[in-house]
């Protein structure tokens, strides 16, 4: 796995995880099998399915980048500092980022339909209360996501993303711009994806 389930937090936190070897009731298998099933589907949406799959096969089980891995897809997962590009994931001091952990998320949410809660997950039930929606999570960690994942050259919706949640990329420069950028990718299968707002549009 390019990262791991320590990398769930902050904005993209999910309630019972458990990263230390705990034999407690978690999510673990729950958010182990959504991370299977979107990182394919991510890395597909980026590069086709043929590099996709050279990129996750590079991997060791503990998220360690294989020796026999090329220095291209080195440079992918873990960072390029010649063209400002942070990597796949990263750390910054004990904060952990990863553009497809927070993409992961988001299908997790879908794929659940529940309210994270600080005493798990809890489904959708009017009977005894207010609803409330998860919406607002999703949107933050999609957008998040897609500043680290494409350009995003429309003014109207960078100038919309940026004055309401982040203000600006800190991430140097986007998934996309490293493609378009480093010898021996190629943009041609690169699917774009869209920002969402609150109102889901």
């Amino acid at each position: 796995m390019i990262y791991d389930l320590s990398y769930f937090q902050n904005n993209i936190f999910i309630p019972n995880l458990v990263t230390d070897g705990s034999d407690i009731v978690s999510e673990n298998d729950e958010v182990l099998s959504v991370i299977k099933q979107s990182d394919v589907k991510f890395l597909t949406d980026c590069f086709g399915f043929n590099f996709a799959k050279e990129v996750l096969e590079s991997v060791e089980p503990d998220g360690t980048v294989k020796a026999s891995a090329s220095q291209l897809i080195k440079d992918l997962i873990d960072g390029d500092a010649s063209l400002d590009w942070q990597g796949l994931r990263f750390s910054v001091n004990d904060y952990k980022f990863s553009l497809m952990a927070n993409y992961a998320f988001c299908q997790y949410l879908t794929k659940n339909n529940t309210k994270l809660t600080t005493i798990g997950n809890v489904k959708d039930n009017a009977e005894n209360g207010q609803v409330r929606s998860n919406w607002s999570k999703y949107v933050i960690a999609w957008n998040e996501m897609m500043l680290m994942r494409d350009c995003i050259y429309n003014n109207y919706r960078r100038d919309w993303y940026y004055n309401t949640t982040i203000k600006q990329n800190t991430y140097g420069i986007s998934l996309e711009e490293y493609i378009l950028n480093k010898e021996g990718l190629h943009i041609s299968k690169f699917k774009k994806y869209e920002l969402v707002n609150s109102f889901g549009l």
